[in-house]
């Protein structure tokens, strides 16, 4: 997901110039037990247009937050050349291990610890080749099933203006999204 960021009829540049625009910085991570989507944004006015007395205020970090998360959700665009960027950056991580002592330590380690359990060890080049972008799209979607999804959310907020713009953005998203 992190190599797309592309979603409805939005380009993959228009996500990254709204990011940038609202000082959004995201990062997206999966491990054994969960997606995690970790945002780092202003809560203050973001995007504002005009000077002096024509300036005009933008909408804050957090909105323009929500408003990214329930496109990720609902609208996003599963792309054949970020799923070859993605396989790249796993191929990289994968040799890297035999090219330094303490990741190959650790592979090894953890070899022994779960007995050879490919469950529990890095992924090898053949695995992630085989991977297509509808094993990728099913696998990551199914983690987004709005019943699932947990909201945690710290700073400097209005815990009123908050409640509001989860229950506008995430709250009125279908129950039944994703669950194809």
């Amino acid at each position: 997901m992190q190599e797309g960021g592309s979603f409805g009829e939005f380009s993959r540049e228009q996500v990254e110039l709204f990011a940038v625009d609202h000082l959004i910085m995201v990062e997206i991570n999966c491990n054994e037990e969960a997606l995690t989507m970790d945002f780092v944004f202003p809560t203050t006015n973001v995007g504002n247009t005009g000077y002096g007395d024509e300036k005009q205020l933008g909408i804050t970090g957090t909105e323009s937050v929500m408003q990214i998360v329930r496109e990720i959700i609902l609208e996003f665009n599963w792309e054949e050349d970020a799923l070859g960027r993605s396989k790249q950056s796993y191929r990289t991580a994968h040799e890297s291990l035999g090219k330094s002592l303490e990741g190959k330590s650790t592979e090894m380690i953890m070899e022994a610890v779960a007995d050879g359990d490919q469950r529990f060890l890095s992924i090898d080049v053949d695995t992630v080749n085989a991977v297509t972008l509808e094993d990728a799209e099913n696998a990551v979607m199914s983690q987004l099933m709005p019943s699932d999804i947990e909201l945690s959310i710290s700073g400097d907020f209005v815990v009123n203006d908050i409640l509001d713009m989860i229950l506008k953005y995430l709250g009125t998203i279908p129950a039944d999204a994703n669950s194809q």
